[in-house]
Order: C-alpha cells, then sequence, then structure tokens
C-alpha cells in the first residue's frame, strides 16, 4: 500500500512505553495523528470482505441492489447475504438476499440493528429490551425465521458476540457480561462490569468500569479470565479486535451522535501503533484481517472505505457523495468546545 501523501512522520515510541497499560498518552507522548484527506490517498484494492456501498451490496466483483431501508449488512450465508431493513411504523426485517437479487423475509423482529451472525451463517443472535428493565435474548434460524433457543435477562443487554455455540452479552442495571451457552441453556456470570466488546474466537472481552460520564474506563481482559488485565484506558473505548486478537481499533470514550473523529490502533497490550483523524466524521470501524483496518470515512460532502495498517493509507472504495444530516464535531474535546459555545458557535464556525 502506498503511505499518504500528507502522512506525518510517525515518532519513535520508547520501549517503557508498552509496560503503561493504565497510563494515558498525552498528545505530547503520542505520534501525530494521520489526518485522512480522500482525495489524496492513492486507491487500494476492494475490501476483502462484503459491504454495503449506498443501496448495494459489493462483494468482489459482485454487486447486488437492495431496497433503500436495508440498514445494515449482517453477513453471508452460504451464497445468499443477509441484511436488514429499517421500518418506521413496524418491526424491522431480517432479508436473504440472493446473487441474482431475488429477495425474501426471513425474519420480522423490533430492533434487528444488533443481530450478530454465527461463522456458519446458519443462525443469528438477537437481544431486544422493551420498557421494562429486562431484555430477550433469541437465536433464530436464518433459513426459515424460526426461534430455536429463548431466554430473558434482567437488565438492558445487548450480543456482543456469537461463535455459534456462546453468546457473549453486555448488560447494564445490573452492570454484568454473561455468557449464554445456547446448547446447553446455561448462563454464566463472566464479569460484575458491563461487556462493551467481545471476541470469543481469539477470548477478548472490553468492559466498563462504571458510567464513563462518572468517571469509568475501559478495561480489556480474556473473556475466560476478566482478571487478567491486559490494557486499561480512561480515555478511548474498543470499538473492534482483528481477527487473531492482537490488535485494538478504539475511539474516544464518549464518542456518540453521527460517529467519533479520530480513531486509535493499538496492541492489545495497549501499545499505540497509529491514530487517525477523519475529515469529518468516521462510520462502521472494523478490521479486514489481522492487521488491516478498515474505516468508513466521511468528508462533508464525500466518502469512501480507507484502508490502513500502521501509518500506511489508501482508499478501497471509489469516493461517494455524502449529504450529512447534522454536523458532527471531530473530537469530544471540539464537542465540548462548541456546546460551551452554544447553538452560534456552532453554526459559525
Amino acid at each position: 500500500m502506498k503511505r499518504t501523501t500528507r502522512a506525518l512522520l510517525v515518532l519513535a515510541m520508547t520501549a517503557g512505553l508498552a509496560g503503561l497499560a493504565g497510563t494515558l498518552l498525552t498528545p505530547a507522548s503520542a505520534a501525530a495523528p494521520e489526518e485522512l484527506l480522500l482525495g489524496e490517498l492513492s486507491r487500494g484494492a476492494p475490501p476483502a470482505v462484503p459491504y454495503l456501498e449506498d443501496h448495494t451490496i459489493v462483494d468482489g466483483s459482485v454487486r447486488i441492489d437492495v431496497p433503500h431501508r436495508v440498514s445494515t449488512l449482517v453477513g453471508r450465508s452460504g451464497d445468499d447475504y443477509l441484511v436488514t431493513a429499517f421500518s418506521p411504523t413496524g418491526p424491522d426485517r431480517l432479508l436473504r438476499v440472493r446473487s441474482d437479487g431475488t429477495r425474501s423475509v426471513v425474519l420480522r423482529q423490533e430492533a434487528l440493528y444488533g443481530a450478530t451472525l454465527s461463522p456458519d451463517g446458519g443462525t443469528v443472535a438477537h437481544a431486544y429490551s422493551s420498557r421494562r428493565p429486562s431484555t430477550k435474548l433469541r437465536v433464530f434460524d436464518t433459513a426459515t425465521g424460526a426461534v430455536l433457543e429463548r431466554r430473558t435477562v434482567d437488565g438492558y443487554a445487548s450480543v456482543l458476540d456469537y461463535d455459534g455455540t456462546v453468546v457473549a452479552i453486555g448488560s447494564a442495571a445490573p452492570a454484568r457480561t454473561l455468557a449464554w451457552n445456547v446448547t446447553s441453556g446455561a448462563l454464566t456470570r463472566v464479569s460484575d462490569r458491563i461487556g462493551s466488546a467481545a471476541d470469543l474466537a481469539n477470548n477478548r472481552l472490553a468492559v466498563v468500569t462504571k458510567d464513563p460520564y462518572l468517571g469509568g474506563c475501559t478495561l480489556v481482559t480474556t473473556f475466560s479470565d476478566p482478571a487478567t488485565e491486559l490494557w486499561r484506558s480512561c480515555r478511548e473505548r474498543v470499538e473492534h479486535f482483528s481477527t487473531n486478537g492482537s490488535r485494538l481499533a478504539t475511539v474516544d470514550l464518549l464518542a456518540d451522535g453521527l460517529g467519533p473523529g479520530r480513531v486509535w490502533l493499538r496492541r492489545t497490550s495497549g501499545r499505540l501503533l497509529e491514530q487517525y483523524d477523519a475529515p469529518y466524521h468516521f462510520g462502521t470501524v472494523g478490521f479486514e484481517d489481522a492487521t488491516d483496518l478498515l474505516m468508513n470515512t466521511y468528508a462533508r460532502t464525500k466518502s469512501a472505505i480507507v484502508r490502513c495498517d500502521g501509518a500506511t493509507c489508501e482508499r478501497a472504495s471509489r469516493i461517494r457523495g455524502y449529504n450529512p444530516p447534522l454536523r458532527a464535531a471531530r473530537s469530544q474535546l471540539e464537542a465540548a468546545r462548541l456546546a460551551r459555545r452554544g447553538p452560534g458557535g456552532l453554526e459559525g464556525r
């Protein structure tokens, strides 16, 4: 991959930094961020994983149009693709899309945006929290939509990962991380902290020690033994683990709204490899493989998928037009400054 033309020199990290897992890096101790200017990035290979481009599934040379209400590509199931279609008036739909463009409704269910596909594509795990503080957990057959397993847990829970046998669950009120074995039915408490990200295949877990607005921090551990601390940060949260569990993609701990303005690439130990600034904001962030990070990157009026490994970045897709619904702050610090200045400051910037 070709290095960006505006890449800044990466400062050498001292050997001692690798062991400072609990220490927050200040701007002076971190490498200068890589600013991802879409027009200056060379075009590389397309993503090795399927993705949505506007209203089209793209998978190598395969391009399949989908309805405009499709919001999420859940994944591949055999030769087909599973997508979720949002409905403003009723339950969402899980659609099976075939290579010839034909599609069928597999399932109608509330809040399907959190559906997590098993590695073999045969089942999907889903969590739905109603108004009362409890969550319905369901495992559905992706061919028929039939409910295969069900469970209800207290609190507001979400699916963090699903390997076809175990569903990793993060729950608030009460704060817990749970493991639900859908074969045996056993529900095991993994941690008394809220799980925020998990990778069962690589034995990785990220939890929040308490409410991040009240001083909570991110803690990365092994899933099998949450007492084994790998890294701690009171500034960032884990968005994704690499496919072999050796790297982390993190964003600002309090990032919300349209998306974060900065992404950090780290070893699981916390050692900083690189940090990236979006021209406007980032959307979905995830790993393509053990090293390469794929980021939906947005400028004011354009967007593209960007692939990065350290300071080496390229575009993995064409540049598309983008019409943002709202302005987005580049970082939480900027958001705080704009909030203090009020609406006039936001519009006048």
